[in-house]
């Protein structure tokens, strides 16, 4: 069932995951035109770049999920689901973020460390 691009980017707001598929043929064939050249093909067999199809290469898989949790629900959209993770509000993280970004910008390492890991008690992980 395809559905109109805005109608899946409405269905991610809030956390949801866009499931979005294409063809990796047309990506080569989109950054091989993008970069001035043409494709070589049956049909400009004197184009700058050919396509090879070699298949899979050993650890290679057809589709990457893109999640960091395991607490995942899905929607009304068979191919988007939503992906129910801890977080905690910008208004607590902002001052985190900004005591991260001066401890950095010194280079005082213990410190980056202990705002990390007092953030992942935070949250609810703990770090190691």
């Amino acid at each position: 069932m395809q559905q109109h691009p805005r109608e899946n980017a409405t269905a991610s707001l809030g956390g949801s995951v866009v499931q979005r598929h294409f063809r990796i043929v047309d990506l080569a064939r989109n950054m091989i035109h993008l970069c001035g050249r043409t494709v070589r093909d049956m049909e400009t067999p004197d184009g700058d770049i050919a396509i090879e199809y070699i298949g899979l290469r050993p650890g290679e898989n057809l589709y990457e999920e893109l999640l960091v949790g395991d607490n995942v629900v899905g929607t009304t959209h068979p191919m988007i689901m939503r992906a129910e993770e801890r977080m905690l509000p910008w208004l607590q993280l902002q001052p985190v973020i900004d005591e991260l970004d001066q401890s950095c910008r010194g280079f005082d390492h213990t410190k980056v460390r202990k705002i990390l890991l007092n953030t992942g008690i935070l949250l609810g992980t703990f770090l190691r």
